[in-house]
């Protein structure tokens, strides 16, 4: 593409080199008419705007009456051409702004040149009306004087001006005219797309860039309806380079509500502004919802609210069906809630028609043609009432003397009880640093360290829910050891042979495997000592 040809940097300063030296002598030389006493030179007096006589003084003493009747158009003349030197001065510097930035684009410059043809227009107004003003009060004086140089000065002034008027019109409009001729000829190729914007799809929150290529634009900018879209929002960046030709528009962070038609306009400036347009779709898609918490298979007993949950992200409706009915929510029965992404159930009074298979189903929007859905699938089962009933009770529990004893059984139930308690021969078994007692979800567990004779008995477990109770009976019997057959309480294989702090004897092979705590009474120890048997 051509560009414009504008006069050289050297060029330009030479013009504005003579523009100045012509208007400090122009200047100089009112400023010397304003000052000197030569307007009027006659019988040998002279007189000035700034200096003249109206007094009786000797010097004056033939003029005096004379000058009295002209006292007014002098005050005229000095005051116009005092406003003559200062428009002089104003003018001169716009015309060097002016014409320092001739051709220039920005409409400040345009202005500047308008107002220094006009002022040099008024200035040549001002100066003529000195003359003409000064020249009407001569001929008021009862003799016809001589005039001086002074008053030729701002006569040539006047004409200069004029001159210099119409040489900065002619100027002023010729560079005007010039501009316009390089732009005229730097856009005459048709303005056009070669590669005009294409629709574009995009997710939710994801970027996405829409590319144009056009041919002679001096601007590219895009349009949603009326408005810009950098108005609209300041997700939206668009760039044009104007050497290559090439527009993108770039929506960095998608939303629902910029879907829909955009356009993208190109314009050609000149002296006669054009201007095409291209339309395209931004079409923007939901998101797949995603469960982060899913709702699991469940059990409730009948009569018992029935509560479950999920958390799912990019979902802006979320339904439950129950056998593949969607449920709604009814008052004192079900309640069903979706806030920040979490999504809850909830069935009061639970019967046997609430069993079944449910449905968690998420939707991202409500167009048919653009939503995405998925959903979790999960079982509820409605029990009756089940009494406590135990599982892996053993029979009968056979040790030694010192040994511990351990026993765990499974617990059962609907409710799940939720404490059990033990028994040996009817009395509550206390816990203590010897017994340990132990119920987590269903599985009790009862251990004694360091058991004796006394700990012999029958032992029961005994669970209790809202709908009954029940216990099983575990006889353990404790078999003596004699002293001559003495072994390890661990191993139950060699004899011990070291002796813990807290008492307790092991062979050393089960010591190194206690992790420093005593296998029995479960005390830390640091060493231990050996042990003699006699």
């Amino acid at each position: 593409m051509a560009k414009p040809t504008f006069p050289s940097m050297e060029k330009r300063q030479r013009l504005l080199s003579s523009l100045v030296v012509v208007y400090i002598i122009k200047f100089s030389c009112l400023i010397g008419a304003l000052f000197t006493e030569y307007w009027v030179d006659a019988d040998g007096y002279h007189f000035g705007v700034f200096k003249y006589c109206v007094d009786n003084t000797s010097t004056c003493q033939d003029v005096t009456s004379q000058l009295q009747t002209i006292e007014d158009p002098l005050l005229g003349t000095r005051y116009l051409l005092i406003s003559a030197c200062a428009l002089v001065f104003i003018c001169m510097m716009f015309c060097v702004t002016s014409i320092s930035k001739c051709c220039g684009t920005d409409r400040k410059t345009k202005i500047l040149a308008r107002i220094n043809v006009t002022g040099t227009f008024l200035q040549f107004i001002l100066e003529t009306s000195t003359v003409i003003t000064f020249a009407h009060g001569v001929t008021q004086l009862p003799r016809a004087p001589q005039i001086g140089w002074s008053f030729y000065i701002t006569i040539c002034m006047a004409v200069f001006t004029l001159m210099f008027f119409f040489i900065l019109l002619l100027t002023t409009f010729c560079c005007n005219k010039r501009c316009y001729l390089d732009r005229s000829s730097n856009f005459s190729s048709k303005l056009t797309f070669i590669t005009p914007p294409q629709n574009v799809s995009v997710d939710v929150g994801k970027a996405v860039s829409v590319f144009a290529n056009v041919r002679n634009a001096s601007n590219v900018y895009w349009c949603k309806g009326k408005d810009q879209v950098i108005r609209i929002s300041s997700t939206f960046r668009q760039q044009f380079d104007e050497s290559n030709q090439k527009a993108e528009l770039t929506l960095s962070n998608a939303r629902l509500q910029d879907d829909g038609e955009y356009t993208c306009v190109a314009e050609k400036y000149g002296r006669n502004k054009k201007e095409i347009k291209e339309s395209f779709f931004i079409y923007v898609h939901h998101v797949k919802p995603v469960f982060t918490i899913k709702p699991n298979d469940v059990t409730v007993h009948s009569g018992d609210e029935l509560y479950t949950e999920a958390v799912v992200n990019n979902a802006e409706v979320v339904s439950w069906l129950h056998q593949g009915k969607i449920l709604s929510s009814a008052k004192n029965k079900i309640a069903i809630k979706f806030v920040n992404g979490k999504a809850s159930l909830r069935i009061d009074g639970t019967t046997k028609k609430d069993e079944g298979d449910y449905t968690c189903l998420a939707k991202s929007g409500t167009d048919p043609h653009k939503l995405k859905e998925e959903s979790v699938d999960f079982h509820v089962s409605v029990s009756d009432a089940e009494l406590p009933s135990f599982e892996n009770v053993p029979q009968t529990v056979n040790i030694k003397n010192g040994t511990a004893i351990e026993m765990a059984i499974k617990v059962r139930g609907f409710p799940m009880p939720k404490q059990v308690a033990w028994f040996k021969d009817g009395e509550p078994v206390v816990r203590s640093r010897k017994t340990i007692m132990q119920y987590i979800d269903g599985a009790s567990k009862l251990v004694i360290y360091d058991t004796g004779l006394a700990d012999a008995g029958l032992y029961e477990c005994y669970a209790e829910n809202e709908h009954g109770n029940d216990k099983c009976t575990i006889p353990v019997k404790i078999k003596r050891v004699d002293h001559d057959t003495i072994e390890c309480s661990i191993c139950m294989d060699r004899p011990p042979s070291n002796v813990l702090p807290c008492g307790h004897a092991f062979c050393l092979e089960c010591i190194g495997m206690m992790n420093f705590k005593c296998g029995m009474c479960r005390s830390p120890f640091r060493d231990y000592k050996p042990l003699y048997l006699t």
